[in-house]
C-alpha cells in the first residue's frame, strides 16, 4: 500500500505538532536562580561591610572615648554606646558638663570617620515622684546631646532622638548609686547600606 502525499502529511502533522508542544530547552529559566545566587552574594558582602563599620567604629571608640566614660556594647549589626548621665548633665537638668560636651564631641567625631551609619540617642534617667517630668527631662537630654553632634558636624538626619524617662531601669533603686545607673545616655548606631541620609 503507498501512501499518498497527502496521507503521508496526515500521518506526520500530528506527530510533528506533538513534537513541537514538548516544552524547548529553556536557558533563560536558569537566570532567575543565577540571580538569586548572585544576589544573595551581594547581600553577604553588604553584611559583610555593615560588621566592619561597627567594629570600626568599636576600635575607634576604645581609643577616643575610652573604657573608663562609657560602656560599649558590640550587639552584631549596631553598637551600643551607654554614657552614665552622672557627671555628663548637671544634677537633675538637661545641661551637659564639660566633661559630658567632650564625650559627645568624641562619638560626634566616629560618626564624621564612619559616614555610613545613623545612631538614636535614647535619655534614660532615675525615677522621681513624676513619670511625666521624667519623660521630658529624658527627651530634652536627648534633644541636648542632638544638639551638640549637630554642632560638630553630624547631620541632622542622622540622629533619631527618643526618651524613655525612668521606664527602663537597669538597676533596682534600693540606694542612691544604683539609682545612678538608671541615669544613663544609650546611643544605638548602626550602620547602613544606604548611605546615611539617603
Amino acid at each position: 500500500m503507498t501512501l499518498t502525499k497527502a496521507a503521508l502529511a496526515a500521518v506526520l502533522l500530528p506527530a510533528l505538532l506533538a513534537g513541537c508542544a514538548t516544552a524547548p530547552s529553556r536557558p533563560h529559566m536558569s537566570q532567575p536562580v543565577a540571580g538569586q545566587a548572585q544576589s544573595a552574594a551581594l547581600d553577604r558582602a553588604r553584611i559583610r561591610d555593615l560588621r566592619a563599620e561597627v567594629v570600626g567604629q568599636i576600635s575607634y571608640l576604645e581609643t577616643h572615648l575610652g573604657r573608663d566614660r562609657s560602656d560599649l556594647l558590640d550587639m552584631g549589626d549596631s553598637l551600643l554606646v551607654t554614657l552614665p548621665g552622672a557627671g555628663a548633665f548637671e544634677g537633675r537638668t538637661d545641661r551637659l558638663t564639660p566633661s559630658g560636651i567632650d564625650q559627645v564631641a568624641r562619638i560626634a567625631a566616629s560618626m564624621l570617620a564612619y559616614p555610613y551609619s545613623r545612631m538614636t540617642v535614647i535619655g534614660h534617667v532615675e525615677g522621681s515622684m513624676s513619670d511625666y517630668s521624667d519623660k521630658i527631662l529624658s527627651d530634652r537630654r536627648a534633644v541636648a546631646i542632638k544638639s551638640v553632634l549637630m554642632s560638630r558636624g553630624v547631620d541632622a538626619c542622622r540622629i533619631g532622638v527618643l526618651g524613655k524617662g525612668s521606664s527602663d531601669p537597669i538597676a533596682t533603686p534600693y540606694t542612691n548609686r544604683e539609682d545612678q545607673h538608671n541615669n544613663r545616655m544609650e546611643i544605638m548606631i548602626k550602620p547602613v547600606q544606604d548611605g546615611a541620609c539617603g
